[in-house]
């Protein structure tokens, strides 16, 4: 292999492993956001309101070639990119929250990606709502919103 091809490579694994950890970072300050409203749905919810969350192709992190193989993997498992990160359910209605880091909503597309787009669409289609929460009080307000919280909550 020529020292050009090699220099190329080792470039754009140095160029993988930042966003890695860019993107480690902004998921760690989701997950808290995220974490924060999980905790208080526990209380903050309407009896009989079910919530849950989705793993999705969280890949970063992981290494390159273990995110690869992780991501294929949960391909093969059935998991669908871009599927938002909560569920609420309640009363035979299915409704949708993917929560993104505060820092991007000022992103193209919110931070949401092609995949998110276009399953969010998919969703709404369907009859479903989806909202993008950028902190746990946006998410609980969109909650409150629904009338899907409960009073003083």
């Amino acid at each position: 292999m020529s020292a050009t091809l090699q220099a190329i490579r080792a470039e754009r694994e140095r160029q993988a492993v930042q966003a890695g950890r860019k993107a480690s970072r902004r998921q760690q300050r989701e997950r808290a956001e995220q974490r924060q409203f999980v905790a208080w749905a526990a209380a903050g919810l309407l009896l009989g309101v079910v919530l849950q969350h989705t793993e999705n192709e969280d890949t970063a992190g992981a290494g390159i070639e273990n995110g690869h193989a992780r991501h294929k993997a949960q391909l093969l498992d059935g998991v669908v990119p871009g599927w938002p990160d909560l569920g609420l359910y309640w009363m035979g209605q299915g409704r949708f929250i993917e929560m993104k880091a505060p820092d991007q909503a000022d992103e193209p597309n919110g931070g949401l990606s092609e995949n998110q787009i276009r399953v969010h669409a998919r969703l709404r289609a369907a009859g479903c709502v989806v909202e993008t929460a950028y902190s746990a009080e946006e998410a609980k307000a969109i909650v409150r919103e629904w009338g899907w919280a409960r009073e003083g909550a």
